[in-house]
């Protein structure tokens, strides 16, 4: 089943073309969750084609980086928000059912109601909003990327209403991802019977993020098979133009990992295997965690006594961020457990453009790990094996202490592969095929996305 690196070759564009892109995670909110899009507006003029963005409120999101829309001055951000009063009026009800004492089974039946998207109730304003943008834009082609999901129910419908070409890009799983399983029986029906099998219906074109996502969403949607590509995620050189990455020799082994956890992601067995190091007497090592930890994680910082060696940082606007790949090494970890190896961390392909060693603790046959041994970046080490974790840092430890710094990994020309430019070739080259497809048109001979070879 070749999906993984497969698309045609049609982009014959002669004038400029225009999409109409719906993303309800779009900055000013911040986080990894906003930067494909970002990124692909960035650059999608290059090849011929103009993005403007259906998204929610500026503020719905508690992170908040709003330098990064300096990155797309003349994109057009067109804002559907829900009515202050219906919000006003949600909270009212939830507070007087909490004054009756009832608050236990209104959460419970809320989530028995519940689709698993925090943002649902956007759905019918985003539809209105999205008639006026193509109204007042005229896009060739509709592109949502979830999560969250109603950008794809929205978009759905917006294409029936418009009979314009859509394209559905997964940044992660729906339905079927392990770790949105936290909801009721009948809106998980619903997802998995009505809600995306719809929406995968209309599409013309689908993109995920990795391969393994793709087979996994093809298992579950075989009809969605023929439709599918990849493009990963990546990393934008202009981010790094300038930027010194090289730490300072001597000093113990500094550590950086950039990026936020949350109760499904934590980095609790890299932690222990640490503690395991330092109680081995391994040389002086120094972790920055920047982007914020949940609870969890900062409790698993003080119950194996790491306060010390551990620095941990609230969330940063991204240029701010960045600073912090300025280290001997970058840490990556994906430990989402043993059923949902397929996201690769955004901030591994920006570690690319660092170009500092890496040590990966994720899963051995993930495609986090095949990325790092592909492009020569560092260690691969299994999030189960505290052994071999505790083994890691020491020798890296160990080899800053006896040498004064670790040398930067080889370059390797496939590195280009993943950098947000060739990205949006890659999208442009899906949006003219859906384009084409709605058309009735004809598709040239086959060539390979993302292809890593």
């Amino acid at each position: 089943m070749d999906i993984s690196q497969r698309l045609p070759a049609y982009s014959n564009a002669s004038a400029e073309r225009r999409v109409l892109i719906v993303a309800h995670q779009f900055p000013p909110a911040g986080g990894v969750g906003v930067m494909r899009m970002l990124k692909l507006c960035r650059y999608l003029p290059e090849h011929g084609w103009r993005p403007a963005v259906l998204t929610g409120s500026a503020h719905e999101y508690g992170l908040q980086d709003p330098d990064l829309l300096a990155q797309c001055p003349e994109l057009s951000v067109y804002r559907a928000d829900v009515p202050t009063s219906l919000r006003v009026a949600h909270r009212a009800l939830k507070a007087a059912f909490g004054h009756l004492g009832l608050g236990g089974p209104y959460r419970a039946l809320g989530f028995q109601l519940r689709v698993y998207d925090d943002f649902k109730y956007w759905l019918p304003w985003a539809v209105v909003g999205g008639l006026r943008a193509e109204r007042a834009f005229r896009p060739q082609v509709i592109l949502a990327s979830g999560n969250p999901f109603c950008s794809f129910q929205a978009a759905t419908a917006l294409a029936a209403l418009t009979s314009l070409p859509l394209v559905l890009d997964y940044r992660d799983g729906w339905s079927w991802c392990g770790y949105r399983r936290r909801r009721g029986a009948l809106p998980a029906w619903l997802e998995r019977r009505l809600f995306e099998p719809a929406c995968l219906a209309s599409a013309q074109r689908v993109t995920t993020t990795s391969e393994p996502m793709a087979r996994s969403l093809c298992a579950h949607y075989p009809q969605a098979e023929a439709k599918t590509a990849v493009i990963y995620n990546g990393y934008d050189p202009a981010d790094f133009a300038g930027l010194d990455t090289n730490p300072e020799p001597g000093g113990p082994l500094s550590i950086s990992y950039v990026g936020k956890f949350t109760a499904f992601h934590r980095p609790n067995r890299f932690l222990r295997g640490l503690r395991l190091a330092l109680d081995r007497g391994c040389p002086p090592v120094r972790v920055t965690m920047a982007g914020g930890l949940d609870a969890g994680s900062e409790q698993a910082v003080r119950e194996l006594g790491l306060e010390s060696v551990v620095r941990l940082t609230p969330f940063l606007p991204h240029h701010q961020a960045l600073a912090h790949l300025r280290a001997d090494v970058l840490l990556s970890v994906l430990d989402y457990g043993p059923s949902h190896r397929d996201p690769i961390p955004g901030k591994l392909l920006e570690y690319v453009a660092a170009r500092r060693p890496v040590l990966a603790v994720v899963p051995a046959d993930s495609p986090a790990s095949g990325i790092v041994r592909e492009l020569g970046l560092g260690r691969v080490v299994d999030p189960e094996d505290g052994e071999a974790i505790a083994a890691a840092i020491t020798e890296l430890a160990t080899e800053k202490q006896a040498h004064g710094r670790l040398p930067e990994p080889p370059r390797c020309p496939l590195a280009e592969r993943y950098s947000r430019p060739f990205q949006a070739g890659q999208f442009a080259a899906v949006l003219e095929e859906a384009l084409a497809i709605k058309a009735g048109g004809e598709l040239g001979c086959s060539t390979r996305l993302g292809a890593r070879s």
